[in-house]
This record gives structure tokens, C-alpha cells and sequence, in this order.
């Protein structure tokens, strides 16, 4: 073999051996290429998938701020029909002639020294009604009923105390029967 075929033959296979590095490349970075994909295309899904979930959390959490809105925009609708009932209610005792009222009340005075400061509704009936005990000058404005402050007692059987404390007690069948269908 002469050197010209010698150099002829390493060429060629040089040149075989390139080919063949260049084809394993080749398949080597298509399969690299074809695995991104795959994993592009799976990470694609799972953040859309993600993103699905996300919005229909949102969604759900939307709805239910806005249900606990309206239900709080209804409640204090109620609350201020309540409020309106019990106003109501205590100008009705006030219009009424108190002499029975005011009569039951001052039974609830304890026998000790104090003071009754009338309601300004109820001023001339206290001091009729309230024999052998100290009425105080003042008057409360607006109020019927009276405050007795004793030495040890204080009693307070104002209208409006006592409206309000019945609605209290009663909050729960006054609302059912203002707001029942």
C-alpha cells in the first residue's frame, strides 16, 4: 500500500468515523429534543390544570364572599327593623295613660332611703303615686318610668330599660314574627 492509498484509506475512514459521530449526535439530540418536548407538553398541562383549580377556587371563594355579604346587607336591615319596632313599641307605652304602670313599678322600690328621679313622661304620677319617698327636682328627659337610687340599690324601670330589656329577652319570637313568610 503507497502512502497516496495508506493516506486515502485514513481519510475515508475519518471521514466514516465523522458520519457516523455526526448521526449519533443527530439521534442523540432528537431524542433530547423529543424528551423537552414531553416535558414541555407535561408541565404545560399541569399548569393549566393548576390554573383551573385556581380559578375555580377563586370562584368558589367569590360566591361566598358576596353570599355573606348579602346575608349581612339582611341582617342589618333586620336588626334596624328591630330597632324601628322597638321605638315604636315604646312611644305606644308612652302615649298610654301610665297610672297602672307606674303604680306596679314603684311596688318594686325597696323600703330603704333614696331617691326617685322620674321620667319626664311620667313626672306628675311619680310624685302622686310615689307616697313617703324622696323625689328628686330633675327629671329625665324624653323617659317615663323612674330611677330610684338607695343607699345600696339602684333600680332603673325607665321605659326604654325596660322595653329593651323585654326585646332581649324576647328578640327571638319578636323576629319570627316580624320576619316569618
Amino acid at each position: 500500500m503507497s502512502f497516496e492509498e495508506l493516506r486515502e484509506a485514513i481519510l475515508k475512514e475519518a471521514q466514516q468515523e465523522a458520519e457516523r459521530t455526526a448521526a449519533s449526535l443527530k439521534k442523540t439530540t432528537t431524542a433530547e429534543q423529543d424528551r423537552i418536548i414531553q416535558r414541555a407538553k407535561a408541565l404545560e398541562e399541569t399548569i393549566l390544570h393548576n390554573a383551573e383549580l385556581e380559578g375555580g377556587r377563586q370562584a368558589q371563594q367569590l360566591r361566598q364572599t358576596v353570599e355573606l355579604e348579602s346575608r349581612s346587607h339582611v341582617l342589618e336591615g333586620k336588626e334596624e327593623e328591630l330597632k324601628k319596632t322597638q321605638q315604636v313599641f315604646l312611644q305606644e307605652i308612652l302615649v298610654q295613660d301610665g297610672d297602672d304602670l307606674v303604680a306596679a313599678l314603684l311596688t318594686l322600690v325597696p323600703e330603704e332611703d333614696g331617691v326617685i328621679t322620674p321620667g319626664e313622661k311620667h313626672a306628675t304620677l311619680v310624685k302622686k303615686l310615689a307616697r313617703g319617698k324622696k323625689i328628686a327636682d330633675e327629671t329625665i328627659p324624653n323617659e317615663g318610668g323612674f330611677i330610684f337610687r338607695g343607699k345600696t340599690t339602684e333600680l332603673n324601670v325607665t321605659t326604654s330599660h325596660l322595653v329593651e330589656r323585654l326585646f332581649k329577652k324576647h328578640r327571638a319570637q319578636i323576629a319570627s314574627m316580624l320576619f316569618s313568610s
